[in-house]
């Protein structure tokens, strides 16, 4: 069982989507990032569409009233579980009693708090995510609030370890590219300057050979040059 001791508007159960009810006026509902769901739920060894919690206002605690591993993914900000500081995007696992706090994210806008298992919610037209406008799906049909007590599938698996979380992956990504343009960049410009300086130098050897060849004859001078002969 995991209790709500603090929220603020509209966070809320979620899942992968509610699909195949448009006709019939249904949105599609579902987490705002479904990257963020996919990557808890596979570090977790859940189902790709298991249930979360959908956090979009802060702060917001909970606790755990067993154990359980849990992953925090989306934005990152201050999470803590107790007394300890929790990574975004990795596997950590609470004890029965343990408080879990999110602080506004500093990058992203929102956060998902993954549980193995998933969150246990009833199933409403094939989806287990929160339908505000219909009043349906999730908890009761409406956002959480104090004291709201949602049941999770629960379950350990062996923790401490995550994944790099999708805006640094994209940047060391884009880091890596421009450093492999700057280095092939650069080595265009050196091949460019071999090729202008084997030129240039064969421009002068020539330039020398013609020199030399309309010179007349003489001893070589202590310059490298010829002088020519005096007269008798």
């Amino acid at each position: 069982m995991i209790t709500v001791l603090e929220t603020g508007v509209l966070n809320s159960v979620q899942d992968a989507g509610r699909f195949g009810y448009r006709h019939l006026g249904v949105s599609t509902s579902g987490v705002m990032d479904p990257l963020a769901l996919r990557c808890g739920n596979s570090l977790l060894g859940n189902a790709p569409e298991a249930a979360c919690i959908e956090v979009q206002t802060f702060p917001f605690k909970v606790r755990f009233d067993k154990a359980v591993s849990f992953v925090v993914t989306g934005g990152e900000g201050t999470i803590t579980l107790g007394e300890r500081v929790i990574q975004p995007w990795s596997v950590a696992t609470a004890q029965a009693g343990d408080a879990l706090t999110l602080d506004r994210p500093s990058v992203g806008a929102r956060m998902y708090v993954c549980v193995c298992g998933g969150i246990d919610v009833p199933v409403v037209l094939g989806s287990r995510s929160t339908q505000l406008r219909g009043g349906f799906g999730g908890y009761l049909g409406r956002p959480l609030q104090v004291d709201d007590q949602l049941a999770g599938v629960g379950g350990c698996v062996p923790d401490g370890f995550g994944a790099v979380p999708p805006l640094r992956a994209l940047a060391r990504s884009q880091g890596r590219r421009k450093r492999k343009n700057r280095d092939f960049a650069g080595s265009s410009r050196n091949r460019l300057f071999s090729v202008h300086r084997r030129s240039a130098h064969s421009f002068l050897v020539r330039l020398l050979a013609d020199y030399s060849a309309k010179q007349p004859a003489g001893l070589p001078s202590e310059r490298g040059g010829f002088e020519a002969d005096a007269p008798c």
